[in-house]
């Protein structure tokens, strides 16, 4: 038997508008407008081969629970992007120690907790 593999995720959004357009500037995900659901949902696909995912307003942001790393080129212009964009980081560049590359965490407009991670 495989493994099972993660193939959705979603990301709580009271203020969607707010989310799509966070999502959308800093990472260049393609957001478009759900229409499976009778109130307003967002989904994103975050590339060919990629996780896709949605925008939920009705769930409520919190700091506990699953933390999800998006890989990224460059972290520090990431964290600035983050925060024109209306994030705000929680956690700097950090090494991980055996060459597993760098990691950081950001709050988005929302208050959803988010990492990045690099290689370098």
């Amino acid at each position: 038997m495989e493994p099972a593999s993660i193939c959705y995720f979603e990301i709580p959004a009271p203020d969607i508008e707010k989310a799509g357009n966070f999502y959308s500037s800093v990472f260049g995900w393609d957001i478009e407008i759900s229409d499976l659901t009778d109130q307003k949902y967002l989904m994103f696909s975050s590339g060919k081969g990629s996780l896709a995912g949605g925008l939920d307003p009705s769930k409520v942001p919190s700091k506990d629970g699953v933390l999800i790393y998006i890989k990224v080129d460059d972290i520090l212009s990431t964290l600035e992007t983050v925060k024109k964009a209306g994030g705000s980081m929680v956690h700097g560049k950090t090494e991980i120690s055996g060459g597993y590359g760098f990691f950081s965490v950001f709050k988005d407009p929302n208050g959803n907790f988010m990492g990045l991670w690099s290689q370098q």
